[in-house]
């Protein structure tokens, strides 16, 4: 099987320099990681995955930062959102738009939890893709996103020059399942479509939104204190000392992850 694996590698496709590169690189496992609860070094993967485990949960903790009217209103109206029987209709899923999506996925990216590579997906004969298109009209009708395209598959990368021990010293890259990001897809086109027609986004809207992300959502804080200094440089003739204490520092650590939402299932793969 191996021989037969090597006979099919060319430059062409990629495939012969990504398995030199495999050959090539070394494989750097995890060492023991030092727990910060007892400060006790980690001994088996399970351990390591569990100290792991806990920092990212920790990590992904949403700050306590609303109002709890504002809170209380908004879980009220998502109550009654949930409880509304809706009668509208939806643009059903066609095979085209599922045949579109696969064409443009790249075959050298990792699967999720249920190993299934793009290179198989993109090999799907139409009967396959047919019964995809009528699964992903049911999810719609009944509105419900399966379980399992919603565990993610967790892998710890190394910071460089951190040290290895400490479970802060990794980042984390989460895969989610193709067939995750298709539903996920389907989705956010009937959004757009909806969205678009009422006029719903406001400018202060930066996600789920073409060209925009969470992250640029950022920039409103510091252009409002770049526009604060400039005005004191007008004033004054020079600018604030940025060192002086009662200046406001804008702390944005970790804002994409401590948003104010359900954290998703996810396996620790070591």
């Amino acid at each position: 099987m191996y021989i037969s694996q090597n006979e099919q590698l060319n430059i062409y496709d990629g495939t012969l320099w990504r398995r030199t590169e495999r050959l090539k690189s070394k494989r750097s496992e995890i060492p023991q990681l030092k727990n910060p609860g007892t400060n006790l070094p980690s001994h088996t993967d399970l351990e390591k995955a569990e100290i792991i485990a806990d920092h990212l949960e920790s990590q992904f903790t949403p700050n306590d930062f609303g109002d709890p009217n504002t809170e209380r209103t908004v879980e009220n109206s998502i109550r009654e959102f949930k409880n509304e029987i809706r009668t509208s209709k939806f643009k059903k899923v066609q095979p085209s738009e599922i045949i579109c999506f696969m064409k443009h996925i790249k075959i050298n990216k990792a699967p999720g939890i249920d190993s299934i590579t793009n290179k198989m997906l993109k090999n799907l004969p139409l009967k396959i893709i047919l019964k995809l298109t009528e699964i992903f009209n049911h999810m719609l009708n009944f509105r419900h996103f399966p379980n399992c395209w919603k565990t993610a598959r967790v892998l710890p990368i190394l910071k460089p020059g951190k040290d290895l021990t400490h479970p802060v010293s990794y980042r984390p890259i989460s895969l989610i399942p193709t067939l995750s990001k298709l539903g996920e897809k389907l989705i956010l086109n009937r959004y757009l479509t909806h969205a678009t027609k009422l006029r719903l986004p406001i400018p202060q809207q930066f996600g789920f939104t073409p060209q925009l992300s969470t992250t640029r959502g950022n920039f409103g804080p510091y252009n409002f204190v770049f526009f604060i200094q400039k005005l004191a440089q007008n004033f004054y003739g020079k600018l604030p000392d940025i060192n002086n204490p009662e200046i406001t520092k804008i702390p944005v650590s970790d804002h994409n992850d401590k948003q104010n939402r359900k954290r998703p299932r996810m396996t620790i793969s070591l």
